[in-house]
């Protein structure tokens, strides 16, 4: 089953599948099931994050978008008033990001 601009699923990944997400913005639908015999996956949607880096002036590769951490609820971490640029340094290169930390807040 793919949805989301033909992604995976995250939930029905095995460890070796690979995947990616669009620079120019999409949607990340986090569903209940990985049941493919579902008449509707979508009737399971627990949460969507809809995420546009040209919204939050966001250019180029290596930037990620992360989610103030005072508005993880599913009504609040989509909202671009909520989200911004990553901050925090990490790897090579010019990547922000904080791949498996918590983010900080947003400025």
């Amino acid at each position: 089953m793919r949805r989301a601009g033909g992604l995976p699923d995250l939930s029905c990944l095995t460890p070796d599948e690979a995947w990616s997400l669009p620079n120019a913005g999409d949607s990340i639908y986090l569903v209940a099931s990985c049941d493919d015999n579902e008449s509707d996956p979508l009737d399971l949607v627990v949460d969507v994050f809809a995420y546009d880096p040209a919204a939050l002036g966001i250019q180029g590769e290596g930037i990620a978008i992360q989610v103030d951490p005072g508005h993880l609820e599913p009504d609040e971490n989509e909202l671009s008033v909520n989200q911004c640029a990553a901050l925090e340094a990490y790897g090579t290169g010019d990547n922000l990001g904080s791949p498996g930390e918590a983010n900080v807040a947003c400025p």
